[in-house]
């Protein structure tokens, strides 16, 4: 029966009508020669089906013969070495120092062939720079096992083999500069394993270039007593004292001789009980400083320190600043001018809040900002507010939390950036997201959008040339603003409006409008869009399924710390 011929049963497709027994027989005998037709047509699939799967095998054997040949004739096998070395020293890790994983390079070059491996091991450019892991006394992880015959390893042995390694990574630099990061874990009680690799880098200080340490105060007793002639080239310099050492005295880093380095530039420091004013450093020709204070300690830099610091930095092109709790334990509210003329990134934790300190900042190249606290700013203006005042509408690139400050007061944060091109809505580092009161106006709304597009010409034109925008906080404006939004900045209607180059959102509701389908004449010419909402699974604010076990799949790798 063919497809399309009629039945006297095509009323009744798709309704509740029940056949009778008569109508059942009659059915059956339609569907007799269907069947058959189908039967059939199931029988040639599955001998297209089977021919397929061998073409399927013959063009697999046949690439794989292929390949062979291709490999013999590939350019790279007729690269001269010294090429293939600038390729190498290409595939290191841009942003850290590698480590001596297999995984990556330079030990993953090692094992592709034994010509790539000669020409890696000869090459002092990919063993020029390390991250040192000294292995962590406390496990509590199935990598405290041997991956492959099972038996638990001794922290004891994996120091041994790792501080062997080390000599032998070091010794194929040849004489190059090292950059060297060494870190240990915050155990207790305190180990000598982070010693041993301190006694493998000392041989070396003379090429020391970026050493970045993280580690107890005790480990580091020699370090504090290398003489600057000993690292004549130390450029950068990174310090993280952990937790369990804090408690020790700050004089003996006040006589740090190493602070007194000829060549350091970049410095950063991190949980050192001392008055980092009085460091030996010389201030004036940093153009990197970092000075971070432990969420944990007692014993945070104080605002009079950073202020002493600050106002001898005046070389200073990147900060980092984290004003942590009891930074200003006298309640200090002037400030003498701390002019930055040549800072332009600055990165501030506010967690004491200080508006005055900010407010006597004078940076008027600072091009990149990023403000967090950890609460919601009490001080109007805001620190943040009295930060870009002094910046002169220099600022273009900005990352904050909205919700930790006035609506009127995050708005007249954006009206002193008339030039900012990057905006970065997200969380703080420290603290959940926070909302404002339920009457309060939300900070992200339909209306900063509107504000951003000017869709009005008598309403307010915020950041016109705004190219860039990332939203993954809790945004309060509907799928039908963000794409009028979208459409607005990309229609070169107002000439005074920069198009979009890149839109982030991360909703924490469903979605209400696929945008996606409206916008893609947009896409097609170079904007980079990605809009996120949450799975099913989600549970957002007044979720029906509190209370009730979570259905998300726990990490299978996660294991509780067991004492």
């Amino acid at each position: 029966m063919p497809a399309t011929s009629q039945t006297q049963f095509d009323g009744v497709f798709g309704t509740n009508y029940v056949p009778t027994d008569a109508e059942v027989v009659a059915i059956k005998e339609i569907l007799k020669e269907p069947r058959a037709r189908l039967a059939k047509i199931e029988e040639e699939l599955a001998g297209i089906e089977l021919r397929a799967r061998n073409l399927r095998q013959e063009r697999e054997d046949l690439n794989h013969s292929i390949d062979k040949y291709r490999c013999l004739i590939s350019p790279v096998r007729r690269l001269p070495p010294d090429i293939l070395r600038e390729v190498f020293i290409s595939c290191l890790p841009d942003d850290r120092n590698p480590t001596m994983s297999s995984d990556e390079t330079p030990m993953l070059l090692t094992q592709v062939s034994s010509h790539w491996r000669s020409v890696a091991m000869t090459t002092p450019g990919l063993w020029a720079s390390l991250h040192i892991a000294v292995p962590n006394s406390n496990p509590t992880f199935h990598s405290s096992h041997d991956s492959t015959t099972g038996v638990r390893l001794m922290v004891s042995q994996v120091t041994d083999i790792r501080a062997a390694a080390v000599k032998e990574w070091i010794a194929r630099s040849g004489t190059l500069p090292l950059s060297i990061a060494l870190h240990e874990w915050d155990v207790y009680p305190p180990t000598e394993y982070c010693k041993i690799f301190f006694q493998c880098i000392l041989p070396f200080s003379k090429r020391w270039k970026n050493i970045s340490l993280s580690c107890p105060a005790a480990s580091l007793a020699d370090f504090r007593k290398i003489p600057p002639s000993e690292v004549p080239i130390l450029q950068s310099l990174s310090l993280d004292i952990t937790r369990n050492s804090i408690a020790s005295s700050g004089t003996e880093w006040n006589d740090c001789e190493i602070f007194q380095a000829p060549c350091i530039r970049k410095f950063s420091v991190t949980g050192i009980h001392a008055d980092i004013s009085e460091f030996p450093l010389n201030w004036a020709q940093l153009t990197d400083l970092t000075l971070n204070s432990k969420q944990w300690s007692s014993t945070n830099l104080t605002i009079t320190e950073i202020t002493h610091v600050l106002e001898r930095c005046s070389g200073l092109v990147s900060c980092r600043l984290h004003v942590g709790h009891g930074a200003n334990p006298g309640n200090r509210t002037e400030f003498p001018t701390i002019s930055l003329p040549f800072l332009e990134s600055l990165w501030i934790l506010e967690e004491s809040q200080v508006p005055a300190f900010f407010a006597a900042l004078d940076a008027p190249k600072l091009r990149k900002l990023e403000y967090w606290t950890s609460r919601i700013s009490l001080a109007e203006p805001s620190s943040l507010t009295r930060l870009l005042s002094n910046s002169g509408g220099s600022v273009q690139e900005l990352s904050t939390n909205p919700h930790l400050f006035a609506v009127h007061d995050f708005i007249q944060c954006l009206r002193l950036c008339p030039f900012l091109t990057s905006l970065s809505l997200t969380s703080s580092p420290l603290v959940p997201p926070l909302s404002h009161d339920e009457n309060s106006p939300a900070p992200v709304s339909n209306s900063l959008l509107q504000s951003f597009a000017h869709l009005k010409a008598d309403d307010e034109c915020l950041c016109p040339d705004l190219e860039k925008l990332t939203c993954l906080t809790v945004a309060h404006f509907s799928d039908d603003a963000l794409l009028e939004f979208i459409l607005r900045k990309q229609s070169s209607v107002d000439k005074r409006i920069k198009k979009l180059k890149l839109v982030n959102v991360r909703f924490t509701r469903r979605a209400t409008v696929d945008i996606m389908p409206h916008v893609s004449t947009q896409i097609s010419d170079g904007l980079k869009l990605s809009i996120t909402y949450p799975p099913r699974t989600y549970r957002g604010p007044f979720s029906l399924y509190d209370g009730l076990p979570s259905t998300i799949e726990p990490d299978p790798y996660f294991q509780p710390f067991l004492g």
